[in-house]
């Protein structure tokens, strides 16, 4: 749902509407991913945490850490408080924001992953349009396997001969398995 992202929030996430969609995941059981932006749109926290309370039932994966990155306090306090929370660590804005934040807050984002490594799950953030063809959807994916999973690694986008060096997570291999996998089968009930 982008209907908490700042380019299309028109009304509270918890008004009718919303509760009314809310109402219709919980009969099918089914999860909601939602855009939410409540660091950029203050009144967003509180009717985000309104529909997680009235709907506990209904996974919840929330874009881009919850658009509360690089505040860790934030986000934790998020998934401590609501179990059926979840978030998808793709960052939103695409590669150059993954590479110009990360490496500024490598050490938060990685320790964040370690210790929430359960309520996570890969997104890719990409809109396939005309304008994307294989190279760039290769490179794409490939920035995310090496940012996560590499303490350094060349930039995978073509540009000549070689990208420069990127800092990245260095994820432990079962932390990647849970992220890429585990967590997707297990939230999204894939069978």
């Amino acid at each position: 749902l982008m209907s908490g992202h700042p380019d299309f929030y028109r009304s509270p996430l918890d008004g009718p509407p919303m509760l009314a969609l809310f109402e219709e995941a919980r009969a099918l059981h089914i999860p909601v991913l939602m855009h939410v932006s409540p660091m950029r749109i203050p009144k967003q926290m509180p009717e985000l945490e309104h529909l997680l309370q009235a709907f506990p039932e209904v996974t919840l994966i929330a874009a881009h850490y919850a658009r509360t990155a690089p505040d860790f306090a934030e986000t934790a306090r998020l998934l401590d408080r609501y179990p059926n929370l979840y978030m998808d660590i793709s960052m939103g804005g695409g590669l150059p924001r993954y590479q110009g934040e990360i490496p500024r807050y490598l050490r938060g984002y990685r320790q964040f992953v370690l210790d929430h490594q359960d309520r996570l799950m890969w997104g890719a953030d990409m809109i396939l349009d005309a304008g994307e063809n294989e190279a760039s959807i290769q490179a794409r994916v490939s920035t995310d396997f090496l940012l996560l999973g590499k303490q350094l690694y060349v930039d995978p986008r073509p540009k000549g001969p070689a990208g420069p060096i990127e800092f990245g997570l260095d994820l432990p291999r079962p932390v990647l398995q849970k992220i890429f996998y585990d967590n997707p089968v297990r939230i999204l009930g894939i069978r």
